[in-house]
């Protein structure tokens, strides 16, 4: 097929039809260049999932293995976020993970160690759990988050969320 070449920048008053294919360098086409009624299939677009499990204030911190995630397109795990409502007192503590199961297969942590709140963890801030690396998902894999809650000398926390980002792309 003989190929027609232009160097020169064009500019095109009124509609275009192209017969073929169109193909575009990478980067060319950003956000700005989209029309917010371009009416894109979501199967095209990147998602962004806050997979989020909560118990009430009032009720201390109990533990809990809950599946909050399956992917099914690639995924890139971008943060474990956690907060307490009501401090812990004395040596209670609460250690938070956050698992991966791929294919079926066991769970195993994404986290460099399961992170842990006591007694000097501050209320209503953000903790950030340390990633192992960069985790990654792929279709079918299953994201689980699991709270152990031990009951020291003191009391445990109440009100506790854990939130975990997670970066999909399209299918």
């Amino acid at each position: 097929m003989q190929l027609d070449k232009t160097y020169n920048d064009k500019v095109f008053y009124g509609d275009v039809t192209f017969a073929g294919d169109v193909n575009l360098p990478d980067g060319v086409v950003d956000n700005a260049d989209i029309n917010s009624d371009a009416d894109i299939a979501y199967s095209k677009l990147q998602h962004v999932h806050h997979c989020v499990i909560e118990q009430a204030n009032g009720s201390a911190v109990a533990d809990q293995e809950s599946i909050v995630f399956i992917a099914t397109a690639p995924c890139t795990i971008l943060a474990v976020e956690i907060m307490i409502l009501t401090a812990a007192a004395g040596d209670s503590t609460v250690d938070v993970d956050v698992k991966k199961s791929t294919g079926g297969g066991a769970f195993s942590s994404i986290l460099s160690a399961a992170e842990q709140i006591d007694s000097t963890t501050v209320v209503r801030t953000l903790v950030e759990a340390a990633l192992s690396g960069t985790p990654t998902l792929a279709d079918g894999d299953a994201i689980e988050i699991v709270i152990d809650a031990t009951v020291g000398t003191g009391t445990l926390p109440q009100g506790i969320i854990v939130d975990v980002t997670i970066a999909e792309e399209g299918q």
